[in-house]
């Protein structure tokens, strides 16, 4: 919301408040990672969405961003 909304700080400081205070949802970290890109941090956001494959491997969304593709069968 936030950052559809031209608010890029705001958007930074929400997602990462979720990826610390839910770490075990690895679409936080997706979420943080699409944010972090949007800016050209690409180390931050490659983390971000390794994060989320080491949480859940085979994670679509995490997977995709990271040129992967869906695993077989999805």
């Amino acid at each position: 919301l936030y950052q559809a909304r031209s608010e890029p700080r705001t958007a930074l400081f929400w997602a990462r408040r979720l990826s610390t205070l839910h770490p075990e949802m690895p679409a936080n970290h997706v979420l943080l990672g699409d944010i972090l890109e949007a800016p050209g941090d690409h180390a931050g956001a490659r983390t971000a969405w390794e994060r989320a494959l080491a949480l859940s491997p085979g994670y679509p969304s995490a997977r995709r961003r990271l040129g992967g593709g869906a695993p077989d069968g999805e």
